[in-house]
């Protein structure tokens, strides 16, 4: 990961390779040190390695070539030894992530969504469902409002069988615009991989949840007999700048 550095806002810093770094309006230097001279220079001119956060326009070089890419990484992961549903035939929150306002500032930012689990051995209906943008999602609870990502669809097949559910959104249009398509990436039950958008939509679906307030993305559990019959291993979501 690049280095960040804090000056003096707007001031001009100069190396003895030649090379001229700028801090910006906050006093962050937003293109990173191309050599470890440099590195030494900045900070022996009293600039600092900032402990903040990367802004989301800082770029990182592909290989030695001429492309290069905006940083990527892990919002949010659940990791348990099988967490059941509060209560049974409803769709009930197994985990929950809230994605802070303005997250969708511009066109192309996007995230992705995976859960993983295990469906117990009867022929008891089982279903996971991903969803965005639920008005009330607490872990426990039935999820109320919410637009749905993707679907596992009931399950009532006899014999254990490992889920894997995943869906994607992302913004397109300008900011505040409230435009964002999303859609089911893939249903795996067992040996069986019932393709994209089961359940949900055979196209990608056009959303319009508000960009400048907060989003819940949220897994739920819809266990029809027993609670036990459904068990959340895994939840992750991923940024992609």
């Amino acid at each position: 990961m690049a280095l960040s550095f804090k000056g003096v806002p707007y001031q001009k810093y100069i190396c003895r390779t030649a090379n001229v770094y700028q801090a910006d309006v906050n006093g962050f230097i937003v293109s990173p040190p191309q050599t470890g001279g440099d590195v030494m220079d900045l900070q022996n001119q009293g600039c600092a390695i900032s402990g903040d956060t990367d802004p989301a326009a800082h770029l990182t070089q592909f290989g030695s070539s001429g492309a290069s890419f905006a940083m990527e990484g892990n919002l949010y992961r659940y990791v348990g030894a099988g967490l059941n549903p509060g209560a049974i035939n409803t769709d009930n929150v197994l985990a929950n992530f809230v994605l802070p306002a303005n997250a969708f500032d511009v066109a192309g930012r996007a995230i992705v969504l995976e859960a993983c689990g295990a469906f117990a051995s009867n022929t008891n209906s089982k279903r996971v469902k991903l969803w965005a943008g639920a008005t009330t999602a607490v872990v426990g609870s039935a999820i109320s409002g919410g637009q749905l990502l993707a679907d596992t669809g009931a399950y009532t097949t006899t014999g254990a069988a490992q889920f894997q559910v995943s869906g994607a959104l992302a913004k397109y249009g300008v900011n505040g615009s409230n435009t964002q398509v999303a859609y089911g990436a893939q249903v795996i039950i067992g040996a069986t991989h019932s393709g994209s958008g089961v359940g949900v939509s055979a196209v990608p679906q056009s959303l319009t949840l508000t960009e400048s307030g907060t989003i819940n993305l949220t897994v739920t559990g819809d266990a029809v007999t027993a609670v036990a019959d459904i068990a959340l291993n895994f939840f992750q979501i991923n940024a992609l700048n």
